[in-house]
């Protein structure tokens, strides 16, 4: 685990947020697909901080015209080196102490990057300014960027935030570190963007009390060679994604109603195996199931 990941486990308790005094967005009904705990957790906000989640801010901000700051402090130890004549490792300080805590209060709402972050983001908003069908659906006349929209859903209150909807078209900007069709397909059914669209799309509808007619998700990957790929969603997968948060969104209700905030099941498991023996083994696994009896 990198430094600036670790708790701080000296650090005072914080008060927790009952989720019935905030309007649930998106990924607090994700967590909730999980577990109630999952769904607590989320409402927290207690999200990890990752290079992708980085590279994938700093894009947005960057293309959307919101602030990022350059993170580019030398760190305690590499000023020592540097003072005693020795190889400094040229990383800037990590992101906790004294010196992190001021810079994040100088830069309020600022997506903070270090040189080599900022320019990754920089790289991946080139690429998208240069693929004209994602330039025209992201800045075309009349689109607006990132503008919250707090509806109700089933009597429970809710927040969507578009990254793009113009008059008629909706959509998502996704960086992936591999924007290939059959690849990303995959990978974005595995983690429901198919419903995030969907649940956007529901809010939009709300709101204007007309919903977008295309749905559109645009791929950038966050690797070179920065390939930019845009995918229509048809309705069989907005249905399907409606379905999802129709779902998520009752057992987030069925948690704040019974105050019941658990794991993935209240019981014990059934486990069982059909009668049948596996005739070779997962070689990954091999070696690892010795009792210390068995060692040679």
């Amino acid at each position: 685990m990198d430094a600036e990941q670790e708790p701080d486990l000296a650090a005072p308790r914080r008060k927790i947020i009952d989720p019935r005094t905030l309007a649930a967005r998106f990924h607090h009904l994700k967590a909730a697909g999980l577990s109630g705990k999952h769904a607590m957790l989320a409402f927290q906000g207690d999200g990890t901080d990752t290079l992708a989640r980085r590279l994938g801010s700093g894009a947005h901000a960057l293309l959307f015209g919101k602030p990022v700051a350059l993170w580019d402090r030398e760190s305690s130890a590499d000023v020592k080196r540097r003072n005693l004549g020795q190889k400094t490792s040229g990383k800037p300080a990590p992101r906790s102490g004294a010196q992190w805590k001021a810079f994040v209060a100088a830069n309020p709402g600022a997506v903070i990057l270090t040189g080599k972050e900022m320019e990754s983001a920089k790289r991946i908003a080139d690429a998208i300014h240069s693929e004209p069908a994602a330039e025209r659906m992201l800045f075309g006349p009349g689109v607006i960027h990132e503008r919250s929209i707090i509806w109700s859903q089933l009597g429970r209150a809710r927040q969507s935030t578009p990254d793009a909807r113009g008059p008629d078209h909706l959509v998502e900007l996704k960086t992936t570190r591999c924007a290939a069709p059959w690849r990303f397909k995959l990978d974005a059914e595995r983690l429901c963007y198919h419903a995030q669209v969907a649940d956007q799309r529901a809010a939009i509808a709300y709101e204007t009390k007309r919903a977008p007619r295309e749905c559109f998700i645009v791929a950038v990957e966050n690797v070179a060679p920065w390939c930019v790929t845009v995918f229509e969603l048809k309705p069989s997968a907005l249905e399907a994604g409606d379905r999802i948060c129709a779902t998520w969104l009752e057992r987030l209700q069925i948690f704040e109603m019974t105050n019941t905030w658990g794991g993935y099941t209240p019981g014990i498991e059934p486990w069982e195996i059909a009668d049948r023996e596996q005739a070779i083994a997962d070689p990954s696994w091999v070696g690892d199931d010795k009792e210390p009896s068995d060692a040679a």
